[in-house]
């Protein structure tokens, strides 16, 4: 999904989410007056469908949050692969240790049908070590069979506070 920088673009999203969600109760609520959950007891629908649907508008907006981007960032033209996951999780996630927590990943082929990255350029991101990174980038796809790919270094200057 590419990332979205206009910011009334992003308003409009989460204000059709919105909009979305509450055409939902709304309806939901002419229909019953008393929805009865586990057991038999009955609960006002509406408690239940506050609930209910806050979820889903929750779960939806996870869905588009992260394509959403500051207009600062747009010359990146970012593209992003966005997943949701259960909370019992899919036996394809693989984790490793992040600076703060237990960071979930898959890994997926990126390659086209004769193995090579179809990619035509990469800017890579400030970094203390600016032609390290970049040629760590160039080794990498050398060893992926890319060799016709434009590489620079961002212009962004490093920061480590």
């Amino acid at each position: 999904m590419p990332c979205i920088y206009d910011f009334s673009f992003q308003s409009k999203v989460i204000q059709t989410l919105i909009d979305w969600s509450l055409s939902l109760f709304k309806e939901a609520c002419e229909k019953e007056d008393v929805v009865r959950i586990p057991g038999g007891i009955p609960v006002a629908k509406e408690a239940v469908l506050a609930q209910v649907l806050s979820v889903a508008f929750f779960v939806t907006l996870s869905i588009w949050a992260p394509a959403l981007k500051h207009p600062s960032f747009s010359e990146e033209k970012e593209w992003r692969l966005i997943m949701h996951v259960g909370r019992e999780g899919n036996p394809n996630c693989q984790y490793r240790k992040g600076s703060s927590f237990v960071v979930p990943y898959y890994n997926f082929r990126l390659q086209d049908e004769a193995g090579r990255l179809p990619l035509s350029k990469i800017i890579v991101g400030p970094a203390a070590h600016r032609d390290l990174s970049r040629n760590s980038v160039l080794l990498f796809l050398k060893s992926n069979g890319t060799t016709e790919c434009e590489v620079e270094n961002s212009g962004v200057p490093f920061r480590n506070w």
